[in-house]
């Protein structure tokens, strides 16, 4: 699926925006495309690192200066607020070209289940029915006002517009001319209801649309309506829609009185404890008093920096909670991204070929990322130094991971001062199934899915292994297992590593990517229990042949057992 998850967000919802993508990760694991985050120029600073970090695949993205013209003209005569634009912006998805589908989903959306299903609905456009709809009504077409379904002029089949999936039928010049026609201020002044772009969506898409269960968008606007009319609970809701005026990161929603409907009041508790597992933005004007992470662009890290560490290994192998851990201590450096990721690395990148996860199965590919003559180490260290963060600005050690960089020790090597480094490895068999899980549809079938992903695989531990042998000092080697297994012997190797790094705590609890925040548990047995028979059998094949590789890791080519 060459798709996209698409949101709005805004300073005051940048809390909101953080749940929704992390809700949506962690119960839609086959979704392996990007996620656009549209904003307009009003977002802060920290407000766009902080969703930055969220994971590799973020986009943070201005609107269509076409759409963006059209809105700001509807405005030029009336006062309005900056809230009320930004609810046009979900109309940007119309600008988006070469996605074969784009989800749109609204910043105060919880995701309580895989909503996959959604994706086999017939049509162009799909969304879930809205409040009039829901009452058996109609809408009026030029005041979008709530009618009866025998009335003129009526939009019959309305929908709710927090959460609509868009195909690339739709995602051409004509759609958005169409959409362009709707925003003029001709057409807003005769909309009498608080609508914005959910009226636009409905006069070009109602009673075209394909619309599908309030289940997969459960605005809690209309909960009575779909609980007493529809027979429609909250909790079978699989994304619940907190289309309220108390937003459930309001810290007044977190204490609710007991006179408030029990569905309602069940809604923000879920929405808590998924918040509760992730760190909470704060800006400056909600808490002023937060400390703020030193920002390298106000400091020399020429001169500051006197240390590199560089986490290889390849990819799903424990690299990123590792680096998170490091970015705690009051010693490093570090990016919010992989560094392959941050604005302004000069050097091939695997994900502009769109193969982030396979690219050492890829001859062409592999041989451009290992090419010195591709990169400019002189560009890259500036531009990551400007971008760096660190808790004391006093810290001298620069941290960096990114997979691809396995390839390009001896480069790393002779382009930073005082270089260290950290080799990881993980059980190939987990290895292989977070690879698969994510990219097996891209492949003709499952076989073929398999040989490459193993082929990457092995090629990356034979890499790892030359890496090994070639830096015998200032250098450390060890397995996600005994990261996860031995937390107190490894913090102790990475101090005897970096004497500066005491302050090191591996035991507490660290986000990882966009998936999830815990203290460091290994999730072999799990991972390996997701693959067939049939997929451990042609895992065993293709690594059958490299079993003395395996063994300098201490794997089998043939268990399915986590190392131990």
């Amino acid at each position: 699926m060459n798709g996209a998850l698409a949101t709005v967000t805004s300073n005051d919802f940048v809390n909101g925006t953080q749940i929704m993508i992390r809700s949506f990760l962690n119960t839609n694991e086959w979704f392996n495309g990007d996620i656009i985050i549209f904003h307009t120029q009003e977002l802060s600073c920290d407000a766009r690192a902080f969703l930055s970090s969220l994971g590799p695949r973020i986009q943070l993205r201005l609107p269509s200066p076409l759409i963006a013209q059209r809105i700001e003209g509807i405005f030029a005569h009336s006062p309005n607020s900056e809230t009320t634009k930004l609810r046009f912006q979900s109309l940007n998805c119309f600008s988006l070209r070469g996605y074969s589908e784009i989800l749109f989903c609204d910043s105060d959306i919880l995701f309580l289940a895989d909503i996959s299903e959604l994706l086999n609905a017939s049509g162009e456009f799909v969304a879930a029915p809205d409040g009039a709809n829901s009452m058996g009504k109609a809408r009026d077409r030029a005041s979008f006002e709530i009618i009866e379904k025998n009335s003129e002029n009526r939009l019959q089949s309305t929908f709710n517009s927090g959460l609509f999936l868009v195909r690339n039928g739709l995602l051409n010049d004509e759609t958005e001319r169409l959409v362009l026609q709707e925003l003029t201020e001709e057409k807003w002044r005769a909309t009498q209801t608080q609508h914005t772009d959910q009226a636009v969506l409905n006069r070009i898409f109602a009673d075209q649309a394909t619309l599908v269960s309030s289940v997969y968008n459960y605005p809690l606007r209309h909960l009575s309506t779909l609980r007493n009319l529809n027979s429609i609970t909250p909790k079978r809701a699989k994304a619940l829609h907190f289309n309220l005026p108390l937003r459930p990161w309001n810290p007044r929603s977190s204490d609710l009185s007991d006179s408030v409907d029990t569905d309602l009041r069940e809604a923000y508790l879920k929405w808590h404890e998924e918040a509760a597992k992730w760190p909470r933005y704060n800006s400056p004007k909600t808490n002023p008093s937060l400390p703020k992470p030193f920002r390298g662009s106000r400091y020399d890290l020429n001169h500051l920096i006197d240390k590199h560490i560089f986490i290889l290994s390849p990819n799903n192998s424990g690299s990123t909670f590792l680096k998170n851990a490091l970015s705690l201590s009051r010693k490093t450096w570090n990016l919010e991204r992989e560094g392959q990721h941050t604005f302004g690395f000069q050097g091939p990148n695997p994900s502009k070929h769109n193969n982030p996860l396979l690219w050492a199965s890829d001859p062409k590919l592999l041989q451009s990322l290992r090419n010195p003559s591709n990169y400019d180490w002189k560009k890259t260290k500036k531009a990551w130094y400007f971008q760096a963060f660190a808790q004391d600005p006093n810290a001298n050690i620069f941290v960096e991971k990114s997979p691809p960089f396995l390839l390009l020790a001896k480069s790393l090597a002779e382009n930073f001062k005082n270089p260290h480094f950290i080799f990881l490895s993980r059980n190939p068999f987990a290895v292989a199934e977070g690879i698969l899980r994510r990219r097996s549809k891209d492949f003709p079938n499952r076989s073929i899915a398999i040989e490459q992903t193993a082929l990457h695989i092995t090629t990356c531990l034979s890499i790892q292994k030359s890496n090994i042998e070639a830096f015998r000092t200032n250098a450390l080697h060890f397995t996600y297992e005994q990261l996860c297994d031995q937390t107190d012997a490894i913090a102790q190797k990475l101090s005897d590593l970096a004497p500066e790094l005491s302050d090191l705590d591996l035991n507490q609890v660290i986000p990882v990517k966009s998936l999830y925040a815990e203290k460091p548990r290994n999730m072999n047995s799990e991972q390996i229990a997701r693959l067939s028979d049939h997929d451990l059998a042609a895992l065993s094949k293709c690594f059958a042949p490299h079993v003395r590789l395996f063994d300098f890791f201490g794997y089998s080519p043939y268990t399915t057992s986590p190392f131990s």
